[in-house]
C-alpha cells in the first residue's frame, strides 16, 4: 500500500511540475497584423510627393490627401481600396481634373510599403509610403 501511495504522490508530483513548466513556456508571439489606418508619406522616384490618411474597415480603405510636386499641389481621395493577405493594397485615387489613378502595392513592414501608380499619367512610377 506504501508503494501505491509513494507511486501515487510521485505522479501527483511530476503533473504539477509539468504544468507550472507550461506556465513559463514562451508563446510564440502573434504575427502583426497590417494596419493601413493612418497618414502615409508616399516618395514618388519621379519626384513629388503623395500624402495620404488613410482609414481601414476590415479589407476596405477609403481616405484623403495631398498631391505635390514642386510649386503643384492637388488635394485627392481615395475611393476605392482593398488590402488582402495582410500586406497587398490596392487603391483608386481620384482629384479634381484629372483622371483616377491607381496604386498597387505590398508592405514591406508595418510602417512601409512600396508600389506604382499606373494612370493619370502615371505609368509604373515607382513610390514608397512611410507611416507618419
Amino acid at each position: 500500500m506504501k508503494k501505491i501511495i509513494k507511486l501515487f504522490s510521485l505522479i501527483l508530483l511530476v503533473l504539477f511540475i509539468l504544468a507550472c513548466e507550461e506556465e513559463k513556456c514562451p508563446v510564440c508571439p502573434e504575427p502583426e497584423v497590417f494596419n493601413i489606418e493612418g497618414t502615409w508619406k508616399g516618395i514618388l522616384e519621379i519626384g513629388g510627393t503623395l500624402t495620404l490618411t488613410l482609414a481601414q474597415d476590415g479589407s476596405n480603405v477609403t481616405g484623403s490627401g495631398t498631391m505635390v510636386a514642386g510649386t503643384f499641389s492637388a488635394a485627392c481621395s481615395v475611393t476605392a481600396g482593398t488590402i488582402a493577405n495582410n500586406k497587398d493594397i490596392s487603391l483608386t485615387i481620384e482629384s479634381q481634373g484629372f483622371q483616377p489613378f491607381n496604386y498597387e502595392g505590398e508592405a514591406t513592414d508595418i510602417s512601409i510599403h512600396n508600389g506604382e501608380l499606373n494612370g493619370s499619367g502615371f505609368v509604373g512610377a515607382k513610390i514608397t509610403f512611410t507611416k507618419q
